[in-house]
């Protein structure tokens, strides 16, 4: 409850209580206390030792709460939406870059399509400079290799589109036009491309203080009074 009231995390939600001493109340101190409500992982352990029988509970007995205000012919809905993650890393120019490369060289491998030069060893060496590259000694150097890698995944993205038999061209075309989309994109685009091998993803600012940012596709519930109307988006 007290979550949903900031919309905070579990994280940040601990140290409300040095600010706002109504907030130890409610989590079952005698005395209304600056102090924090708890330690951070407190919530997570909480969630383990439930288990998934007791959370079923929990949720069973807050809806219970509302059966008997909410009739039947009752006009009132109810809607909850949450997140639905995919398993996706931060997404960074470099990485899908790199990605694309390797993609490339496995297609014209099994498509038999000859290369000119598969670029695995020169986008390996390339990455490299990149971890960390926020870093003041490091920026520069990892930016001109992120603009390097870019400049080397377009070279087999084109020269597969160019070298392929038409016959050839509807199986890999898909693959391709994802990739180069993947290397024309830029940092303010929408629907942009966050995964390779899940196109669908979509990125989401959450703003939590352990996970800015989320990616997966937003999930929805609504139901109605008469339970007649649930619809799931």
């Amino acid at each position: 409850m007290l979550k949903r009231l900031d919309y905070r995390g579990v994280e940040t939600l601990m140290e409300r209580g040095i600010e706002n001493p109504t907030m130890t109340y409610f989590t079952g101190f005698d005395v209304m206390k600056h102090q924090p409500l708890g330690d951070p992982p407190d919530g997570r352990h909480l969630r383990d030792r439930m288990g998934p029988a007791g959370m079923e509970k929990m949720f069973a007995d807050s809806v219970s709460l509302h059966q008997k205000e909410i009739k039947k012919s009752s006009s009132m809905v109810l809607s909850e939406t949450t997140v639905q993650g995919n398993n996706v890393t931060f997404p960074t120019d470099a990485k899908w870059n790199k990605k694309v490369i390797d993609q490339c060289h496995k297609i014209a491998k099994k498509e038999k399509i000859p290369q000119r030069q598969t670029y695995a060893k020169a986008s390996k060496e390339l990455v490299r400079p990149t971890f960390q590259g926020k870093h003041p000694r490091r920026a520069q150097k990892a930016k001109k290799a992120t603009s390097k890698l870019k400049t080397l995944a377009g070279r087999p993205v084109r020269e597969g589109t160019r070298k392929r038999p038409p016959l050839q061209r509807s199986p890999c075309q898909e693959a391709f036009e994802l990739y180069q989309r993947v290397i024309d994109q830029q940092r303010f685009d929408q629907n942009k491309v966050v995964a390779i091998h899940k196109p669908f993803t979509a990125g989401m600012a959450k703003g939590k203080a352990h996970q800015m940012d989320e990616f997966g596709h937003q999930v929805g519930l609504i139901a109605t009074g008469d339970h007649h109307g649930d619809r799931c988006f």
